[in-house]
């Protein structure tokens, strides 16, 4: 039981991990290296795409929160459980079918 509980919160602690990677470092150093390193490749790719590659970086910066606080929901089991109790609250229960007259 505590090996399965260590191999969880190690794939939750990386996919924690991950995702600042994924939605900070990433980006940013991409758009350093076309940026900085060879600008003209840079301004060809702003002329090809349409629009500022730096747009792209922002947006995904700004879902770093919420990503975060997704995959810290999702892959961590006292979160889910949480979660599940939430959701259970607001379910939706059908209206019990009315009776209907028997012919006989």
């Amino acid at each position: 039981k505590t090996k399965n509980l260590c191999r969880i919160l190690t794939i939750s602690l990386i996919s924690q991990a991950l995702v600042p990677v994924i939605t900070v470092i990433f980006p940013f150093s991409l758009i350093g290296l076309f940026s900085f390193a060879t600008p003209e490749i840079y301004l060809s790719l702003i002329d090809v795409l349409g629009f500022d590659v730096w747009d792209v970086v922002i947006l995904t910066v700004s879902f770093h929160a919420s990503l975060h606080m997704t995959v810290l929901m999702f892959t961590t089991p006292a979160f889910r459980a949480k979660l599940r109790t939430a959701l259970a609250c607001y379910k939706k229960v059908a209206p019990a079918s009315a009776p209907t007259a028997r012919r006989g």
